[in-house]
């Protein structure tokens, strides 16, 4: 038989020339990246047996049970290092959201007293990887014993300078990530402000 596409001939009787399937030589990580998104039905993948690692499909029962099981850990933990002062209903509510989102983003409160906005402008110049932001409780703060200070130091640099503070709404939450390193991002056009984000 002659395939004018191709220009092969073939005996009919024989088999055809095989088409290799598209996940065929892929490693595992590979697999379960293209795997992502697809319906799964009884727990197998519909692309093929060579999606398959052991038998089951990685994001198959087996694959999603585990996965749930490490995002109830994450929330149970982030949940139990809120304060005690927020009910752990609402603990549990925050923490869902920050495990769903990935961690937690706040706006930098307080960014236009003083000399922030001018600290802020120097602070643009820099490379961003060589900025390190901290965030230091403030128990002897007149205002707000509860109050986190959002600090920042450029590497090379001298000193440290207070940027601002995490607003009041959030502070119980954010105790959650103290000794964590947040990322700090600097918005705005005339006047500067900033955001906190810190990894789930």
């Amino acid at each position: 038989m002659y395939n004018p596409v191709t220009g092969e001939i073939w005996n009919s009787e024989a088999a055809k020339p095989r088409k290799p399937h598209p996940n065929e030589g892929r490693t595992q990580e590979e697999l379960i990246e293209r795997c992502q998104g697809v319906e799964v039905k009884n727990g197998v993948c519909p692309h093929s047996a060579v999606c398959q690692a052991n038998g089951k499909c990685p994001f198959g029962a087996e694959y999603k049970k585990a996965k749930r099981n490490a995002l109830l850990s994450k929330v149970c933990g982030i949940a139990n290092r809120i304060p005690r002062s927020v009910s752990r209903k609402e603990a549990f509510s925050r923490a869902w959201a920050i495990a769903r989102n990935g961690g937690l983003e706040v706006a930098v409160a307080g960014t236009s007293y003083g000399t922030r906005q001018e600290a802020l402008g120097r602070l643009a110049g820099y490379d961003p990887k060589s900025v390190i932001a901290l965030l230091v409780p403030e128990p002897d703060n007149a205002h707000d014993p509860d109050a986190i200070a959002v600090k920042v130091m450029v590497n090379g640099g001298k000193g440290i300078y207070t940027l601002g503070y995490v607003p009041r709404t959030e502070t119980a939450t954010a105790r959650a990530f103290l000794g964590r390193t947040p990322e700090l991002r600097l918005v705005g056009g005339e006047t500067i402000g900033a955001r906190i984000r810190l990894a789930a």
